[in-house]
């Protein structure tokens, strides 16, 4: 008898840990989105004005503007990211170019970067195919460029990946190389620790929470790797290494181009779709709408789109739904669905790509950083750049 209470109590113990884990998910899935999808609204609109402003008063005051929005979304990331890494482990692979994921991950932290600095890329991964979990990678990478950037006012970033292969495994030594600031010895031990500021005063100098580095760390030790600080010198700069393996799966794949220019755009917020129809227009390239996933399925039967930019929370129909049954389809050429959305909360970027979406891009979406993924998807070939 004691023995089977003793069960039924852990029983209900693991229930109602797997309901507080769903409430938490539930939670973080709706504050990924409603932070994030007001800041699209904020920092879109004003990347379009800034383009088109011509007093010089004005453009400083957009230009105030935008940083500080750049800044906020920065600083959104991090919190959420940190508190799902404080209790997350598993890993979610999928295929993916690992050139293009690097690049990928260069192209948004140059895009983001409030300094203009020489930035060298040594890489010879061309065609390399492999198997990892793209979002652990990205946000390891993505926090040691940002940290390299933050700290380098003016000189250079060299990046460079260096790979061996092992078996069926590819192994990466990537290291990232600044001329900023440097760390000051005694500081060295405590730069990975959560929170900490080698510059803690009231007068410091550099924005942020100081959780860049653990982030970083934290999710390259669940890859299987490490990042560890090479050297540093006060004046001079420092390098960082991040390594990690990875599964290879093929030596020679291409990025995937779009079977024609027509383009569907699935968002359910007015304002999106205005910012979005601007970007297009921008680039000379025009699109049709769809207000949510229902919608989006009924255009692909009257219309063969080769580009769709999907939301992925939405009413009626939601973007996985829609893509589903979209790429479902035989008897026509499929579309390439890229994610657009305020939704980054854990394994949204992985069942985007499960479902067989080709990119991710996460609101507020700068349009250089569009103009780019249309640039290597095709879209751009006949249009003005």
């Amino acid at each position: 008898r004691d023995k089977r209470k003793y069960e039924n109590e852990l029983i209900l113990a693991k229930e109602n840990a797997e309901k507080s884990a769903n409430v938490k998910d539930a939670f973080m899935s709706v504050m990924s989105h409603e932070l994030r999808t007001p800041l699209n609204g904020i920092l879109g609109p004003l990347n379009l004005i800034e383009s088109g402003v011509s007093d010089e008063n004005q453009e400083l005051l957009l230009q105030t503007a935008i940083r500080s929005t750049t800044r906020l979304t920065k600083m959104v990331d991090n919190i959420l990211e940190y508190i799902q890494l404080e209790n997350e482990s598993v890993l979610i692979e999928r295929d993916c170019l690992l050139g293009d994921l690097i690049e990928s991950v260069v192209r948004n932290t140059q895009e983001l970067s409030d300094n203009d600095l020489d930035f060298n890329l040594k890489m010879d991964l061309a065609g390399i195919i492999v198997s990892c979990d793209t979002r652990r990678f990205d946000l390891a990478l993505t926090a040691l460029l940002n940290n390299a950037y933050k700290f380098t006012s003016a000189g250079k970033v060299v990046m460079e990946v260096n790979h061996k292969f092992v078996g069926d495994k590819i192994h990466l030594e990537i290291d990232i190389k600044d001329s900023g600031i440097g760390i000051p010895e005694e500081k060295l031990d405590s730069i990975f620790v959560p929170f900490y500021q080698v510059d803690g005063s009231l007068t410091r100098s550099y924005e942020g929470a100081g959780l860049g580095l653990s982030i970083a760390k934290r999710n390259a030790k669940l890859l299987g790797g490490d990042i560890s600080l090479v050297k540093s010198e006060v004046g001079k700069g420092s390098v960082f290494k991040f390594e990690s393996s990875m599964t290879i799966l093929s030596k020679n794949k291409e990025r995937k181009q779009v079977p024609s220019s027509d383009i569907l755009v699935v968002e359910d917020n007015a304002l999106n779709r205005k910012v979005m129809k601007k970007i297009l227009s921008k680039n000379n390239l025009s699109c049709d709408f769809a207000e949510d996933g229902k919608v989006a399925v009924q255009k692909t039967e009257e219309k063969n789109y080769g580009l769709i930019l999907m939301d992925l929370q939405m009413p009626i129909m939601n973007g996985f739904e829609a893509t589903e049954i979209i790429l479902s389809r035989k008897d026509r050429v499929s579309p390439l669905i890229i994610a657009v959305t305020a939704n980054i909360e854990d394994g949204t970027r992985e069942k985007c790509f499960e479902l067989g979406m080709v990119d991710f891009l996460a609101k507020p979406i700068k349009p250089s950083v569009m103009k780019k993924v249309f640039k290597e998807i095709g879209i751009l070939k006949e249009a003005s750049s």
